[in-house]
């Protein structure tokens, strides 16, 4: 893999911990809010928005061990 597909990836890492960021301060504000229900009622909007941060934890990491595995070879 080239170089600069490795630093690419490795901007992609930056955004996501930007958006890991974000997300936390949004699951910080709405669970101080009032319970709020998504798509009728069977999730709450607390724990949709907790699980899209958790998800982008995961492909942060995942990318990140690519990049280790790319600079290994």
């Amino acid at each position: 893999m080239k170089q600069t597909d490795i630093k690419r990836l490795e901007k992609a890492v930056e955004l996501y911990k930007k958006i890991e960021a974000v997300l936390d301060k949004a699951c910080d504000s709405i669970e101080s809010q009032p319970t709020e229900y998504f798509f009728r009622g069977e999730q709450t909007t607390s724990r949709l928005v907790k699980e899209m941060y958790e998800a982008a934890i995961r492909e942060r990491k995942y990318i990140e061990g690519k990049i280790n595995a790319f600079k290994e070879l």
